[in-house]
């Protein structure tokens, strides 16, 4: 009897444990139902360190295309960039993670949970945190109450998150119980993140939220934002059509170009060996030159360029020079090229020279400190050296990267004034220094 009746306890046992097992995955699949980055977040097994996948992503617009296979990778904590022009379909890749719009085809997944493709989650439950380019806080509630908008009653009524994301934006704790409008717009901007921040979202999207602040503003949020999310751990994405402002902030950095992921990589990277002349382009000011390679140099209308230890059919191809890495040297320079400054857009910081080549008329840019335009020639000629940085840039006939851009050194010969009085600057340029590796 005894073991008959230890048979059935283990029987029974097995039963109860098989239904709780039931009734467990049960409450999983409820739970999972309701918030389905829930066990993402709490270090479910088995899931990707990749806090964003994009796959494939296909958009358009009746019959135009705005996106066109779109795949990106972001990782846990990484600040990442977005840059590229008006009309480049930036915003459209915003809505489709965010879950406002809906792809033709292609796949999202948050922290390796599928949102958009396998199945579809909703925005409310994607658990994303969104700043757009006006701060669009609620008129009616005080700072404290729209920080406080995305947290749970609980939280509400105890302030401690509130009081902590104030002082991670750098706002004071007075500042709690003021309303919107008695606050800047750089303050107010601060208040907005704080808000995307509290409920600890799995993704944070700033959708240029620095385009209506003002030049010093603008700087100083930077910092602000990139000091909020290292101290909030926070994976964010930022999406702008400002050069500097993705270079600065981006821990990498894709530009997105016609629908098109046209690099991705470091801001250094990216500005230092841009994928093509078009990319060159746009990720900062670049001067495009003809030339002849031949072993393992271009001759081109500045002299002879060595390439930076690429390959290079020989043949025709074009030379890129970024304006900053021209700089003024000693007159009576051997091989010089004469030159005349033709306009100086002088902008406090830096200028802009553009002068015309005297052998062939073409015109060339460079950018000086803006402080050389106040101190005597002497001085301006000591100042302005600096070493050789190469760069690859992808050339119009061979269509292959081959370009390296060496200091170009312009000896400042004399300045005179022309007819109208303005300021004409007569320069040399020659090559100066060797190939030297990205970076150094």
């Amino acid at each position: 009897m005894q073991r008959i009746r230890c048979g059935r306890l283990r029987v029974i046992g097995n039963a109860a444990g098989k239904r709780r097992s039931r009734l467990r995955e049960r409450d999983e699949r409820r739970e999972l139902s309701r918030d389905p980055l829930s066990f993402a977040r709490h270090g479910y097994p088995g899931l990707p360190m990749n806090y964003l996948e994009i796959e494939n992503l296909t958009k358009s617009f009746g019959t135009l295309p705005v996106l066109c296979d779109v795949s990106l990778s972001i990782s846990k904590g990484e600040l990442f960039a977005l840059l590229g022009p008006s009309g480049g379909g930036k915003s459209t890749l915003l809505r489709i993670i965010c879950g406002f719009e809906r792809p033709d085809r292609g796949s999202v997944s948050i922290e390796g949970v599928s949102v958009e493709g396998i199945t579809y989650v909703p925005p409310e439950r994607r658990h994303i945190g969104y700043v757009p380019q006006e701060s669009a806080l609620f008129p009616h509630l005080t700072v404290a109450e729209n920080i406080a908008y995305g947290l749970d009653r609980a939280a509400r009524r105890s302030r401690k998150r509130v009081d902590e994301l104030l002082g991670v934006v750098g706002l004071p704790a007075a500042y709690a119980q003021r309303s919107p409008q008695e606050l800047s717009g750089g303050q107010q901007q601060r208040v907005a993140l704080a808000r995307a921040l509290a409920p600890r979202p799995a993704l944070i999207m700033l959708d240029e939220p620095f385009s209506a602040l003002d030049t010093a503003l603008r700087a100083e949020m930077r910092q602000t934002v990139a000091t909020a999310l290292e101290a909030e751990r926070a994976t964010a994405i930022l999406v702008t059509h400002d050069q500097p402002e993705a270079l600065s902030l981006g821990d990498r950095v894709a530009v997105l170009i016609h629908g098109k992921i046209a690099q991705v990589d470091t801001p250094r990277a990216l500005y230092a060996n841009p994928a093509d002349a078009e990319l060159a382009s746009f990720v900062g000011e670049a001067v495009f030159l003809p030339g002849v390679a031949a072993d393992g140099v271009v001759d081109c209308e500045l002299g002879r360029l060595p390439l930076a230890g690429v390959d290079v059919p020989a043949g025709q191809v074009q030379a890129m020079i970024r304006p900053e890495r021209i700089r003024v040297a000693r007159p009576g320079t051997n091989g010089a090229v004469p030159a005349i400054a033709e306009q100086i857009a002088f902008f406090g910081h830096d200028a802009n020279v553009d002068v015309r080549l005297h052998a062939t008329g073409r015109r060339v840019r460079l950018r000086l400190s803006g402080g050389i335009f106040h101190i005597s020639a002497n001085r301006f000629c000591c100042l302005l050296r600096a070493r050789s940085s190469p760069i690859r840039v992808t050339d119009c006939f061979h269509q292959a990267s081959i370009f390296h851009s060496p200091l170009f050194q312009i000896s400042l010969n004399n300045l005179s004034s022309n007819r109208s009085g303005q300021s004409i600057l007569r320069m040399i340029f020659t090559p100066a220094g060797m190939a030297l590796p990205c970076g150094l």
